[in-house]
């Protein structure tokens, strides 16, 4: 295992801490076993962590997108433009669509 890899156990990077660094039987690739703020633990190719392009376990993304949606009328728009082209137009993802029009539904 590569040295740099080493030093990554116990730091902090964004909303995660490195619990371990590992090879996968088979893989040339090192693995991080993470744990994010939110509490989940999860596993990530060491990498992106290391360079600093990973820094929650998707967390903070599924906030941005709620965030993103506040205040716009989800079931109007997606009448009008479909799931599909709601989705393109906020940056969101179309599960999330359908996760927030079934959040909506609900409520009624």
């Amino acid at each position: 295992m590569k040295h740099t890899f080493l030093d990554m156990v116990g730091k902090r990077y964004g909303k995660i801490v490195v619990l371990e660094v590992y090879y996968k039987p088979g893989s040339s690739r090192v693995y991080a076993k993470i744990v994010c703020d939110c509490g989940k633990v999860s596993e990530s190719l060491a990498e992106p962590i290391k360079l600093g392009l990973k820094k929650s376990c998707g967390c903070g993304q599924k906030q941005e997108w709620r965030r993103k949606l506040k205040g716009i009328d989800v079931e109007g728009e997606t009448k009008e433009l479909g799931v599909s082209g709601f989705a393109r137009k906020y940056g969101v993802s179309r599960m999330l669509v359908y996760k927030e029009l079934k959040r909506a539904n609900e409520g009624k």
